[in-house]
């Protein structure tokens, strides 16, 4: 049970930060004012780092900062880790319904 709630958070995150980049992109073809890089770090930080690349990848946005281009792939891999050592100690209880 605690691992849905878990997957629903990360998605629910994933989806916001997503839709943060996509905004920015959208203000940033109307000129209007942006989304600070500060909320989209964050955003990635906490979770939604592979809503913001694929966002990014998709829309075609912040593609030429080297910082994002970089840091988002180590952030994605820095979850993949945690997430596993995580199901590896049964943190989830996946194993014992």
């Amino acid at each position: 049970m605690v691992i849905y709630v878990f997957l629903g958070i990360i998605i629910a995150i994933n989806f916001y930060a997503y839709l943060m980049v996509y905004l920015d992109k959208q203000y940033a073809k109307q000129a209007k004012r942006r989304i600070p890089e500060k909320k989209i770090w964050r955003l990635s930080l906490f979770g939604g780092a592979m809503g913001s690349y694929v966002a990014m990848k998709k829309h075609r946005h912040k593609t030429k900062h080297q910082s994002f281009m970089i840091g988002m792939p180590i952030i994605i891999v820095f979850h993949i880790l945690i997430v596993s050592v995580l199901i590896y100690y049964d943190i989830f209880n996946v194993y014992n319904y």
